[in-house]
């Protein structure tokens, strides 16, 4: 199980990156791990053009949304697996989608499926 510490930002407005200590307890063996946030304007040139074409195509602006992920790294530079989850925010209605990231995952997918689903309202556009 696992017990986040000190959890950090409530919005985009944190534009700083936050970095958590998170701590799994599996068996009385304890694990340090090391999280950092990103800002949408942070996320690679093809993510944010996929998530801005996605949005466009259900008439939406990509705007109307504030979009962060937290990566989740090995503390001390251990090999181990990176976790990474997308959260994306609807602005006028504060509507949440959380979506895994990162390898064998596509985050746009899901945030797809629920704009056509209208999970995030209807569209202003």
């Amino acid at each position: 199980m696992a017990r986040t510490i000190g959890h950090g930002f409530n919005s985009a407005a944190s534009a700083a990156r936050i970095v958590l200590s998170v701590i799994q307890d599996s068996s009385n063996f304890m694990m340090e791990t090391t999280m950092a946030s990103h800002l949408f304007h942070e996320f690679s040139e093809d993510e944010r053009e996929d998530a801005e074409s996605i949005a466009a195509s259900h008439g939406f602006d990509i705007v109307e949304f504030d979009i962060c992920d937290e990566d989740q790294y090995p503390a001390g530079g251990a090999v181990g697996p990176i976790w990474r989850q997308v959260t994306v925010t609807r602005r006028s209605n504060g509507e949440v989608g959380i979506y895994d990231a990162g390898n064998s995952t596509a985050w746009h997918a899901g945030f797809e499926r629920d704009l056509a689903a209208g999970e995030f309202g209807v569209s202003s556009v």
